[in-house]
């Protein structure tokens, strides 16, 4: 069976050198980069062949399935919480300064 190095040198060769390591300081602080999907939704078959195990196919659609609707989460919930700490500004805001000047 092929090193990992070698299965993504095939897979993903324009992805050798953005691999990215984290500390989990970076991601408990929030300061870790925004992570990125390394395989695509056509890598399970390339994979499968790669390595000679056709077993993996499966395996591999499903944990990018799983890894791509985790990330879609994670930047649906960072847009919530930003749209939420966002300062308001309506027509009521503008009253109310109109009120307190009186």
């Amino acid at each position: 069976m092929p090193e990992v190095e070698d299965v993504y040198r095939e897979i993903a060769p324009d992805l050798q050198d953005s691999f990215t390591f984290v500390t989990q300081t970076q991601v408990l602080e929030k300061t870790a980069p925004e992570e990125r999907m390394v395989l695509t939704s056509s890598s399970h078959t390339k994979i499968a062949m790669v390595t000679g195990v056709p077993e993996l196919s499966g395996e591999i659609e499903r944990a990018v399935w799983q890894v791509q609707r985790s990330l879609q989460e994670q930047r649906d919930k960072l847009a919530s919480e930003k749209q939420i700490a966002a300062p308001v500004h309506s027509s009521t805001q503008g009253s109310s300064e109109k009120d307190s000047k009186q």
